[in-house]
């Protein structure tokens, strides 16, 4: 009710994951802080609230990360942290939020911002077969500094091929991923109504 708040776990300083499940809450919408208290040079701060993820998407590392990832909901906007070495080559490894899908349809996003922790940081769009590190997969980014990319591993622990690049486009900026079939079709815009297409259809 953001007013009275219960206490569900307490850690010591440094960098954790935990996975709210195990409180046993019933269903509903729920907002979490954390509280970083420290004395005598921390004054205690309560953070601005997260929320779970709405029904049906669900986040998971893929792949061997090092640092766990985590992901929130706020206001119509999903926040996701995560680490990795890349989505590239034979195997992935990054923070993914997701939902089951079946059939046809589009995912449309706006990438607010990006953290440039590295050149080819990706924040985009995904198609994906498993959740298995090597799954067969299409996507759609945007990087810190290297525009925006369609890249795409066609089967299972397969290379990955960069299927075109959009250079001089950061965040913020809105992709389209479509898929039809076998096929997947890629779009951006700066302003969700005049879109570019980014690649060739790939299947």
């Amino acid at each position: 009710d953001s007013a009275n708040a219960a206490l569900l776990c307490s850690v010591p300083t440094g960098i954790h994951q935990t996975n709210i499940s195990q409180w046993g809450l019933d269903p509903g919408n729920y907002q979490f802080y954390v509280d970083a208290i420290g004395l005598p040079c921390i004054r205690d701060h309560l953070s601005t609230p997260a929320t779970q993820l709405p029904s049906p998407w669900l986040n998971q590392d893929i792949g061997n990360v090092g640092v766990g990832g985590s992901a929130t909901y706020t206001n119509g906007t999903f926040t996701v942290s995560g680490s990795g070495a890349d989505i590239w080559g034979s195997s992935d490894s990054f923070q993914f939020v997701y939902q089951p899908w079946n059939g046809d349809g589009q995912i449309v996003v706006r990438v607010l911002s990006i953290s440039n922790t590295a050149s080819v940081a990706k924040a985009g769009l995904m198609f994906r077969e498993t959740l298995d590190s090597g799954s067969a997969q299409g996507d759609l980014f945007v990087s810190p500094t290297d525009g925006v990319s369609m890249q795409n591993r066609t089967v299972a622990n397969g290379s990955t091929s960069n299927v075109r690049t959009l250079n001089g486009i950061s965040a913020p900026c809105w992709l389209s991923l479509i898929r039809l079939g076998n096929y997947l079709y890629s779009y951006e815009s700066a302003d969700d109504v005049n879109w570019t297409p980014v690649g060739p259809n790939i299947c």
